[in-house]
């Protein structure tokens, strides 16, 4: 058996939330370049700042909480539902 295989079948062996931290961490390593934590952080502080502008503007579209926590909550039993099958 290749040494290639023997890896993958160990990684398949693994729990799966070590599975998924090995296939995040495999899929980042593809990336061109790392991601600078400071260029994401100016990146999110930029979208904010867009998006309180656009609220104050009132040309942001908003919803009610009561609203998202019910179209959450009905996400939540659905995939409960799911995994117990």
């Amino acid at each position: 058996m290749s040494r290639r295989r023997e890896v993958f079948d160990d990684a398949l062996s693994l729990p799966i939330a070590e599975r998924a931290r090995l296939a995040r961490a495999l899929i980042v390593s593809l990336d061109e370049e790392p991601e600078d934590p400071a260029a994401v952080a100016r990146e999110w502080d930029d979208v904010i700042v867009r998006r309180v502008a656009e609220i104050k503007a009132g040309t942001a579209k908003t919803e009610p909480w009561s609203a998202v926590e019910a179209r959450i909550k009905q996400r939540v039993r659905r995939t409960r539902r799911r995994s117990d099958h």
